[in-house]
């Protein structure tokens, strides 16, 4: 019997989570999974000038023009091809909060997450904390020809705050090299 997963994948439409989410579609190892696809935002006043408009409106207006950034961010990525179940959800909040909220209301088996390389990452070091679920790290260079990655680590939460600069620095320089994280 094969056994399905839910596979939270934190999206922001960059061109990494992108090449996350297709890496997802296509990898091997992914075949049967549940995909969650998440993007978190803020309500911010400063957004919306007409005062009148009441925070449900906004929200209303914001999530519109999400759907229409998806439908973009999504249209190369044909869903119809895979066997994986594809979610798109949004959540107002900031994204470690809407993770930890969605790992507790859905049985998360999985966080795939994409390291930006030319950032400090302070979001990963929150979301690690969790001890939600495991949090598999690819690089944002990822190949998405590859079919599958061509190594994993598996480490300790422990392990990796240790050995952090060292394993963001093998994640950048190897694209092939992915850690997962296990929540204590």
């Amino acid at each position: 019997m094969i056994s399905v997963r839910n596979v939270l994948v934190p999206i922001d439409f960059s061109k990494a989570s992108w090449g996350v989410v297709k890496y997802a579609l296509e990898a091997e190892e992914y075949k049967n999974d549940h995909l969650v696809l998440l993007h978190a935002y803020r309500l911010i006043a400063d957004d919306f000038p007409d005062q009148r408009d009441s925070p449900v409106e906004w929200k209303k207006s914001i999530e519109n023009k999400l759907l229409k950034t998806y439908s973009t961010f999504s249209a190369d990525l044909d869903f119809s091809k895979n066997k994986n179940q594809v979610e798109f959800k949004m959540e107002v909040g900031f994204t470690v909060n809407c993770i930890r909220s969605l790992c507790r209301q859905n049985k998360i088996d999985l966080v795939l997450y994409a390291i930006n390389g030319s950032k400090k990452n302070e979001q990963l070091a929150d979301l690690i904390k969790l001890d939600c679920s495991p949090i598999k790290l690819v690089s944002e260079k990822l190949d998405t020809n590859q079919k599958s990655l061509l190594f994993n680590e598996d480490i300790s939460k422990e392990d990796f705050f240790d050995r952090w600069n060292d394993c963001l620095l093998r994640i950048r320089e190897n694209p092939k090299l992915s850690f997962t994280v296990a929540p204590d």
